[in-house]
């Protein structure tokens, strides 16, 4: 199972932008989508159970509407008090409870508006369908790995 993590808020304009891409990715094959405001270490579990693991969120930064992509290693949070985790984080989480931690990306599209409101600004709206091909793109490489050792199934 592949698993897409999108959290931000959809009542807080752009920031809702990760909810929208997921939405487009819901309902293919062999994919969960998680709806989240943030990462959560109650989310552990599902995450060291997947084959892979996209996350989806928001990001701050000049250029409104871009879209960017990279791979996330586990890697400790700094503060073990906190209930708000990255995705890097997680992933480590998932690794000391599940004893892996699948292979993961995170896609961010930068925000211009993050006022109370559930449109999207311009530029981040005009942005939605190459978000959602980047997404899919960066599934398709997460199948590629071999997750445990294994082969893994195409999503």
């Amino acid at each position: 199972m592949w698993l897409v993590v999108a959290y931000g808020n959809p009542l807080r304009r752009d920031d809702g932008v990760a909810w929208r891409v997921a939405g487009e990715l819901e309902g293919g094959r062999g994919i969960e989508v998680s709806y989240e405001h943030q990462l959560v270490p109650e989310l552990a579990a599902r995450v060291g159970r997947a084959d892979g693991v996209l996350f989806l969120d928001a990001a701050v930064g000049s250029t409104p509407g871009r879209v960017t992509v990279h791979e996330v290693a586990p890697q400790p949070e700094e503060s073990a008090f906190g209930h708000v985790l990255r995705p890097s984080g997680l992933l480590d989480l998932a690794r000391r409870l599940c004893g892996q931690a699948p292979p993961a990306m995170l896609l961010t599209v930068t925000v211009r508006d993050v006022a109370f409101g559930m449109e999207l600004s311009a530029e981040v709206e005009a942005s939605l369908e190459a978000a959602t091909r980047a997404a899919r793109s960066a599934l398709e490489r997460l199948a590629a790995r071999k997750p445990c050792g294994e082969s893994p199934a195409k999503p």
